[in-house]
């Protein structure tokens, strides 16, 4: 993926493709959105913790967007 660094914290962001999007509950009952996005260079799994459609808006495979988070390695 290509990332693009925005601060010395560790943040990036990106315009990518979702190529899948679930909404799910996590072990203690919190909604979360998993999603594969995808731009021309790779795919990457991300999460959107504590998921509420009033907050964060609807999203669906195929939709174009800009992320900004942190990556990090999951176990």
């Amino acid at each position: 993926m290509n990332f693009t660094p925005i601060d010395n914290k560790g943040t990036v962001e990106a315009f990518c493709i979702i190529k899948n999007c679930d909404k799910k509950t996590s072990s203690k009952g919190d909604t979360y959105l998993d999603l594969n996005l995808s731009d021309k260079q790779g795919e990457i799994n991300a999460k959107i913790w504590n998921y509420s459609e009033a907050e964060y808006g609807e999203y669906a495979a195929d939709d174009l967007v800009k992320v900004r988070g942190t990556l990090s390695k999951y176990q």
